[in-house]
């Protein structure tokens, strides 16, 4: 049961760091241009 509490917060988190990934992308390319 423990384990299965465990799962969904990281499927909440993951979509997040992705997102703040390809927002400091984007805020590169656009101090590189």
């Amino acid at each position: 049961m423990d384990n299965f509490h465990m799962i969904p917060p990281l499927i909440i988190e993951f979509p997040i760091i992705y997102l703040w990934i390809n927002v400091f992308i984007l805020f590169t390319y656009i101090i590189y241009n």
